[in-house]
Formats: structure tokens, sequence, C-alpha cells
């Protein structure tokens, strides 16, 4: 599950704008017309089993005032104790609805946690139809200093739903706040994010289990990597396991992982890696996958429900693999492709933009690197929160130049460092200029 520490409310709200404006989620914000706080109110859209409820700002909970604008927040309380005014269930306590999307079709979710302040800690666990995102929640102890704490991950849907909050814990009084549920989407981009779709994952490259601290136990060639272990990567992951196709030198790993990336961008807990290697490095029978000069290492998936004609901008993130070289990216759509370019930064996570109009009502997104001449060369390139965004243009600030010369269109990126196409870092987002070549 995505984790973003909320510093600034108004970024926060932006955040959460798009999102909320294609909301799948009846009555997100909680709104309540009851004054104070209430244990399992009804015709809010929402089912409050146990010790859950919804609570104004400035009611007995605590709670800061919720994110957005909103008046009002939910709470999730496990409790313990005798006091009346309470449910006195004590193992948990769960809000839910039922929601009902596209299947197989790519979503977004959102929400607020914040730690009530004075309470002991719960385990929030979000799940759709029974299915855990990732790992379990404990929101922040913010009991000196509230503050709501923005979750956001994809998923895949299955149809008619249960959206759900359970929350844990042990003994005592123990709560947290809920705010700002929403799903978005269909997502253009399945799995942005390249969050493994099931803990285990049945790899057709090589992968490693490592383990919180690594012991190496199940290293090579079909290793079947234990996502929920942590610190995790894998080559080449089954499609069927992240929504994407990876070829010679790419995978997925977890922040943490011995590749060394700084955690991926947006509170995402792991990012997408290409790598061209000459080298050998063997274990259990078999070698690291590599990439060809006839076939690159790269990760790629189709783009779907395009409309001809229309405008959409690509967005992801680079960075280079700390105290290694990096692999140049190069990122074709369709026909198009870009030239190759580098990480702004060796040690912090690049926001890229490709503005592109659809051909075609599917195209074909690539990621990948030449493989280059040479020898005893390891160049490393991390990939992460790849997004797409119909009838959009980068922000007013960024520059474009456009030579028209007929015929398709190339996406050229400025190069870092002042290249042939000079260099420009505006806002901590790098552009890539829309060319046209015969």
């Amino acid at each position: 599950m995505k984790k973003l520490t909320l510093i600034s409310l108004a970024l926060a709200t932006a955040l959460l704008s798009s999102a909320i404006a294609s909301a799948q989620v009846a009555n997100g914000p909680f709104n309540w017309s009851g004054s104070g706080y209430a244990y399992n109110p009804t015709g809010l859209g929402w089912t409050f089993s146990n010790d859950a409820g919804v609570q104004n700002n400035g009611s007995a909970w605590g709670f800061s005032n919720a994110p957005n604008g909103a008046a009002q927040s939910a709470f999730l309380q496990v409790y313990t104790g005798s006091a009346p005014v309470t449910n006195n269930t004590g193992a948990s306590s769960s809000i839910s609805q039922g929601v009902t999307l596209t299947s197989s079709d790519w979503y977004t979710l959102s929400f607020y946690l914040e730690q009530r302040p004075g309470a002991g800690a719960v385990t929030v666990t979000p799940s759709i139809t029974g299915s855990t995102f990732t790992s379990p929640l404990t929101p922040i102890n913010t009991s000196t200093d509230p503050t709501w704490t923005l979750y956001t991950d994809t998923f895949k849907a299955n149809g008619s739903q249960t959206l759900s909050f359970a929350a844990t814990a042990g003994g005592g009084d123990n709560g947290a706040g809920l705010a700002g549920v929403s799903i978005s989407g269909p997502s253009l981009i399945n799995n942005g994010t390249f969050a493994p779709l099931t803990n285990t994952s049945h790899n057709t490259g090589w992968g490693i289990n490592s383990g919180p601290t690594p012991s190496y136990s199940g290293i090579g060639p079909g290793a079947t990597v234990n996502w929920s272990l942590g610190n995790q990567y894998a080559y080449k992951p089954a499609s069927s396991d992240t929504g994407w196709t990876f070829n010679g030198g790419a995978g997925v790993q977890q922040n943490g992982s011995a590749w060394g990336f700084t955690p991926a961008p947006n509170g995402a807990t792991q990012s997408a890696f290409i790598q061209d290697y000459n080298g050998t490095y063997c274990y259990n029978g078999g070698c690291v996958p590599t990439g060809s000069p006839s076939s690159p290492s790269s990760i790629s998936q189709t783009l779907t429900d395009l409309t001809v004609g229309d405008s959409y901008n690509l967005s992801f993130y680079m960075e280079d693999r700390n105290t290694f070289s990096y692999a140049p990216i190069v990122v074709s759509i369709g026909g198009s492709s870009s030239a190759s370019t580098v990480p702004n930064s060796a040690l912090d996570w690049q926001l890229y933009d490709v503005p592109f109009t659809a051909t075609s009502t599917s195209e074909l997104l690539k990621f990948y690197s030449p493989y280059p001449s040479g020898s005893n060369f390891d160049l490393d390139t991390g990939i992460a929160d790849v997004s797409l965004s119909a009838g959009s243009s980068p922000p007013p600030h960024s520059l474009f130049i456009s030579v028209p010369e007929g015929g398709a269109t190339l996406l050229y990126l400025l190069l870092a460092g002042g290249a042939c196409f000079g260099a420009m870092l505006l806002n901590s987002r790098n552009r890539f200029a829309n060319l046209a070549s015969a």
C-alpha cells in the first residue's frame, strides 16, 4: 500500500482532486448531518460494524480537521474496557460498502488515516472483496501532533465487490480516523506502480527471496519470490503478477532491496528496474538474464481504449542506481520512439512527461535500454509510478519545441547536462520535446 505523509493539506488536496472527480465510492467524505459523533450510524452509504462510526471536526475524538475541507470523518475504535459509550466488542471494528466496477480494469483506491490523539495504535487493513492490499497498515501515532496520512494503491477490479476497512489492536482503548475515501479510474495504465498482484511470483527469469535480512534462500531461475517479506526483487516476473511484460535484465524490486534505489515516489513500496549487464552471475544452476543488441532489456504493456487523434500525457519517474552507471532509456509509444536519456540525479527520482497523440485505439508502450557496445558494463536505471492522462498537457511551465517535417512523431527527451538538445529542469519535471520526423 502506498503511503504519503501529509506535509501540506493543500498538496494532498491537489493530489486527490482528480480522483474525487471520478470517485466510485458513495459518500467518501462521510458527510453526516448529526452533531458530535455517533457509533454505527445508518443511511450514510456505509456499513459500520462494532466500534466504528462518524464524528464532526472538533468532537471529543480529537482528530485534526478532515482533509479536503470536509467537516467530518469516520473512526475505527478497538476497545476492550467497560465504558458504556461503546459496543464493547473488543476484537475489531470495520467500515464497508459495496462498489460496482468494470471487471479486469485497473483502479486506484485513496484514503486518509490519522491516529487518535492519546489512544493506542490500531492496524487498519483495507480490502476489496477480501483481497488484502500488500500488507496491514498501522497508522502513524500522532498523539502530540495529529496528521492525516494519505494512502493509495492500484488494484484490478472483479465487478461487484466490497470495499472494507478493518481495524484490529491489542488491549485498552485504541482508535484511528478514516477520511476522504475514493476510487478513481479505470486507469489507462495497468499497475503503474508495479505492485505485485500476489504475495508469491513465479518468475520466468531469475529472482531472489531474501527475507527481511538477506539470507538468499530461494534464489535462481524460476524462484518463487515471497513479496510479503519485503526487500525482494525479481527479474522478468510473469505478466500475470504485475500487468507488465519484462524482457532481458528488467524486473521489479521492493524498497530496501539490494538494488539500492531510494524509496519509490509517492509512497509506493516498489519500482521497476532496467539493467544492461555483460558479465556472468550465476547461482543455483541459472544466470542473471541480460539483454542483447537484438533483444534489449525492456518493460512494456499495451495501452488500450485510446481515442484516435486525442492528446495524452505519459508521466513516469526515473533514478540512477547508486554507485552504478546509468542505463540510457528509450520510450516507445506505438511507432514513435524517444532519444535515449539518463536520469538527472543519481540519488533522486525525477519526473518525466511524454505528450503524444494517439494514432490507434491501442498502442504498445515500451521502456527499453539499447544494448551498448564494449565490455565490462553494468548499467542500471529505475522506473516508477507510470501514469497516463487523457486530454491533458504537461503544466504551463514546460517547454515544447515543434518542428514539423511531416509524417510520424518522434518524442525526444531533453538530455541532462546540456547535450545536443540542451537541458531543462523546471519544478522537478523533465519534458520531452515533441518533434516531428519524416
